[in-house]
């Protein structure tokens, strides 16, 4: 994936977390809004990982927009993760995947 698309995508992602949080969880907003937490976003290699990775943020609380590149639906992936603590999304991610952020 070319990074002109990853970044089309990664900001759908970003779009899309803040307007789950801003009208959803107005405390987390809140939170994001008045302490600098971040929003990130992780490139995965499968849909399958996506949905794993998505799975371990939920049972985290931590707010998700899955968005797939729109040329393979089936493969590659982008997943938004937040508003979050960096610490709370480093101990989701670890090693195992680039934060882009």
């Amino acid at each position: 994936m070319d990074p002109g698309r990853i970044a089309k995508i990664c900001s759908l992602s970003s779009v899309q977390l803040d307007r789950y949080a801003r009208t959803q969880d107005k405390d987390i907003y809140q939170n994001w809004v008045s302490n600098g937490q971040i929003i990130g976003c992780v490139q995965v290699g499968s849909l399958k990982q996506m949905q794993e990775l998505e799975e371990k943020a939920k049972q985290k609380r931590i707010i998700v927009a899955p968005v797939s590149d729109e040329t393979d639906d089936d493969n590659l992936a982008v997943l938004g993760l937040g508003p979050a603590y960096f610490k709370d999304l480093d101990s989701l991610l670890g090693k195992s995947y680039p934060v882009l952020s």
